[in-house]
């Protein structure tokens, strides 16, 4: 039998875009500068999966500063990009809802998803210099969707199981909105300001 004419294909793939903005540097500091004025001016932190820290409304998508309607629009081309690589290009548009985290030592988000959605992302606006040092630290964490995937004991297969993530500024993720996910805490002082989004279809 001639194997070598076998097919091999991929099926069930999940999608993770990355994208890292080595340039962004001004754009940060205005955002950190608006969220942090934000979060001193709101006494309720909101819950959601925060464990600590401060979570903003939902509605940073409406705020009308250039600084976040840019990084609006970075989320929306983001998304674009991927449904382009999936191999989707004819779909109706995008609408997002965003909202703000500020977290400190021993701040962390629970396990979870995100429902009603296509697309969830995450944008880190600043970072401890330390979250560095350790893989855990501040660290976002995707697990296997395959969850009979971690029985599997296969050499070189692509069965993670757990995926990390290091937060660094200008790093903005995008994955399926079903995707578990959680954030590990760091245990060092610092802030790690991030900005979280959902994509859905949009209406129109």
């Amino acid at each position: 039998m001639n194997v070598s004419t076998a097919e091999f294909e991929t099926i069930f793939p999940t999608f993770l875009m990355r994208h890292d903005d080595d340039e962004a540097t001004a754009l940060n500091a205005e955002l950190e500068r608006l969220i942090l004025d934000e979060a001193g001016a709101v006494e309720d932190p909101g819950i959601f999966t925060n464990v600590g820290g401060w979570h903003s409304p939902k509605t940073y998508q409406s705020s009308e500063q250039e600084a976040v309607r840019t990084l609006m629009q970075r989320f929306l081309d983001l998304a674009d990009e991927v449904m382009r690589r999936a191999g989707s290009t004819d779909h109706p548009g995008f609408e997002i809802e965003a909202w703000a985290n500020v977290n400190g030592e021993m701040h962390y988000n629970e396990m979870h998803c995100h429902r009603g959605c296509i697309w969830s992302g995450v944008y880190y606006v600043a970072v401890p210099d330390h979250c560095t040092d350790e893989p855990l630290k501040g660290a976002i964490e995707f697990l296997d969707p395959r969850p009979a995937a971690i029985l599997v004991g296969l050499p070189g297969a692509a069965f993670e199981v757990r995926k990390y993530i290091a937060p660094r500024p200008g790093r903005m993720l995008l994955f399926p909105s079903w995707l578990q996910h959680m954030v590990h805490p760091f245990r060092d002082p610092g802030r790690r300001i991030s900005v979280a989004c959902n994509l859905m279809f949009s209406d129109s």
